[in-house]
């Protein structure tokens, strides 16, 4: 995260120097006041007005999603006139229990439900670029004729309002990757779309199959 919004934060250098100090060789690892306080600056730096941007329809988008065991993440960003990408929003959360107990390609396709809903009201009529590090999933969401599991097919259905394209981005590359290890708690609203979602699930099970 830092190294994918570094450019756009005011004397980065001298915030992270007590952490960055941390890494070096020979050095003992001690956190004290100094060094929290330098993470809390830090922190707050990418929520700073000289870090975020603010969304302009006419700007190529992209959405950076990410989902590790335990939680989602997903950065909106934008191109700006001198060619580097800004962040807008970003966005997180933990998985549900029954998420959790999801495969590893459902996790990453509701990742990318997750990082579509939560930027609605920028890219609703407008096309963007979805940034996955999962390839199985870009033949799922681009080509119509794919048959995804019943979750994933649930997921694409309720995404089919919007303008995107998925496209692979190795995992070193992709700055969402923090935030899924680091998400908010899960809302109520959340587990109860969550068990939408199996009930789903189960309707399709035993559906039965259509006459050719």
């Amino acid at each position: 995260m830092v190294a994918y919004c570094g450019r756009f934060i005011l004397n980065l250098t001298s915030l992270t120097a007590p952490l960055r100090e941390l890494t070096k060789a020979n050095t003992l690892w001690e956190w004290t006041s100094t060094q929290d306080a330098a993470f809390q600056a830090t922190k707050h730096a990418f929520s700073a007005d000289t870090t975020l941007v603010y969304f302009n329809p006419s700007k190529d988008t992209e959405i950076s999603v990410d989902a590790s065991p335990v939680g989602l993440g997903a950065v909106l960003s934008q191109k700006g006139d001198d060619g580097a990408w800004a962040p807008v929003a970003y966005a997180s959360r933990a998985l549900t229990v029954t998420e959790q107990r999801y495969s590893h390609i459902e996790k990453e396709a509701i990742a990318i439900h997750s990082g579509c809903r939560n930027s609605h009201l920028s890219i609703y009529s407008h096309p963007f670029v979805v940034h996955t590090d999962h390839k199985p999933l870009i033949p799922l969401f681009n080509k119509s004729a794919s048959q995804p599991p019943p979750r994933i097919k649930k997921w694409i259905l309720q995404l089919q309002e919007y303008q995107f394209s998925v496209v692979y981005r190795p995992g070193a590359q992709n700055p969402a990757d923090y935030l899924s290890r680091h998400a908010r708690p899960v809302t109520p609203h959340e587990e109860e779309e969550a068990e939408a979602v199996e009930e789903y699930v189960r309707l399709e099970r035993f559906r039965p199959p259509r006459c050719p």
